[in-house]
């Protein structure tokens, strides 16, 4: 599978995930999907993320840079399993 549409496959479905959900508890919903998912450190990733942020982003935003940022290691781990 082409690592970009999996990434966005898995984007989708964190953000499905979170629809319910506002703030940092949305953030979590994301590294729990993601997490499912099989990324290998997701509160870690989460919570450094959501930390970094210096107000410069609204929550919706670092929701969905989260989601991204653990979907794109997700699908790289994913290829690189494809090709051993």
């Amino acid at each position: 599978m082409d690592m970009y549409k999996r990434a966005n496959e898995l984007v989708v479905e964190a953000m499905k995930a979170a629809e319910n959900e506002t703030g940092y508890e949305a953030a979590k919903k994301v590294g729990e999907y993601m997490a499912e998912q099989g990324h290998p450190h997701a509160s870690y990733t989460r919570d450094e993320i959501w930390n970094g942020r210096n107000g410069e982003f609204t929550d919706e935003e670092m929701i969905k840079e989260i989601a991204e940022r653990m979907a794109s290691l997700i699908a790289e781990n994913e290829m690189l399993a494809e090709e051993e």
